[in-house]
C-alpha cells in the first residue's frame, strides 16, 4: 500500500474511529467464556471473560498459531509509512487465516491494523475498558467485541486469546503492553512468542537500551535472543509462528518442552 493510499484511507481522519466494512460478529465463542469483569452487551459485544479454555495455547495436540494479539498505537505517528505498515499488517495477518486479537482502538494505528484485516475479510477480537468507550474511542464493528472494566482486564483477555504477541510503532501503552507478555513469557506464564515489527528501524533504540540491561546483567541475553525482530510483518508471521513450537522454559534456565500455540 502506498503512502498516498494510506493518507486517504487513514491520514486525516487518522484521530477519529474507523468504520470498517465488515458487520459486527455474531458473539461466536461466547460459550467459552465466563463472566467477571465485562458487562452484558448486545449487537456484536460479549458480555464475558475468555478462560483458558477459550485460548487456543492449550493442550497437547495444538500445532499451528492461529492468533496474534499486535499492541500498537492509538494515534497515527508522524510518518505516513507507520499508518501503511499497521493496515498492511493487519491485512497479512488477515490473509494468512489467522484471528486478529488487539485493543479495540478506532484510531491511529490501532484503526489501521484492524481495517487492513477486516478488509481483507479477516476476524478480529478487540478488548477495551468501558472509560475508552464512553469517550468513543473504541470501534464495535469487529467480529467479536469485549467490553471491560479494566486495563487489567483487558490486557488478561488479549492475552487469552492469543497464541503470539507483535508489537507495531506505539506509546507509552504499547510499551506497557509488550514488555508484560516479555515478562510473562520469561519467567513462565505462558509460552507464547513475542515479536517487535521493526518498521524503519523504529525499535533499533528501545532494543538497543534492553541489549545494554543484559550487557549490565539484568537480563539474560537469552531472553533477548528469543524476541522475534523483523523488518516487514510477512517475516514477522514467519518467526513467530516457528517460535510457537519452543517452550521460553530455556529461558529460564529450566528444560526445554514443546509448546504448541494451537490445538489443531
Amino acid at each position: 500500500m502506498s503512502e498516498t493510499g494510506a493518507r486517504d484511507g487513514h491520514g486525516e481522519r487518522a484521530n477519529e474511529p474507523v468504520r470498517g466494512s465488515t458487520a459486527p460478529g455474531d458473539a461466536r465463542g461466547a460459550d467459552a467464556v465466563h463472566g467477571g469483569g465485562m458487562s452484558a452487551a448486545t449487537s456484536g459485544r460479549i458480555a464475558a471473560t475468555p478462560t483458558a479454555a477459550s485460548s487456543t495455547s492449550a493442550g497437547a495436540n495444538a500445532r499451528t498459531m492461529r492468533s496474534v494479539a499486535v499492541f500498537c498505537g492509538s494515534t497515527p505517528g508522524a510518518d505516513p509509512v507507520l499508518m501503511d505498515a499497521a493496515y498492511d499488517a493487519g491485512r497479512v495477518i488477515a490473509e494468512r487465516g489467522l484471528t486478529l486479537v488487539y485493543g479495540a482502538g478506532g484510531g491511529g494505528l490501532m484503526g489501521a491494523v484492524s481495517q487492513g484485516a477486516l478488509d481483507a475479510g479477516g476476524e478480529v477480537v478487540g478488548f477495551i475498558p468501558s472509560l475508552m468507550v464512553e469517550r468513543e474511542w473504541g470501534r464495535h464493528d469487529l467480529t467479536e467485541f469485549y467490553e471491560v472494566d479494566t486495563m487489567h482486564t483487558r490486557k488478561a483477555g488479549m492475552a487469552t486469546r492469543a497464541d503470539a504477541f507483535l508489537t507495531l510503532p506505539g506509546g507509552l501503552g504499547t510499551l506497557e503492553e509488550i514488555f508484560e507478555v516479555w515478562t510473562w513469557r520469561t519467567i513462565g506464564y505462558h509460552d507464547k512468542p513475542v515479536g517487535f515489527l521493526d518498521v524503519k528501524g523504529f525499535w533499533r533504540p528501545l532494543l538497543d537500551a534492553v541489549q545494554g540491561l543484559a550487557d549490565a546483567g539484568f537480563i539474560r541475553q537469552s531472553v533477548i535472543d528469543d524476541a522475534v525482530v523483523a523488518p516487514t510483518i510477512d517475516e514477522a508471521l514467519d518467526a513467530l509462528a516457528a517460535r510457537c513450537i519452543v517452550s521460553g522454559a530455556g529461558l529460564r534456565g529450566g528444560s526445554r518442552r514443546v509448546r504448541m500455540c494451537s490445538r489443531a
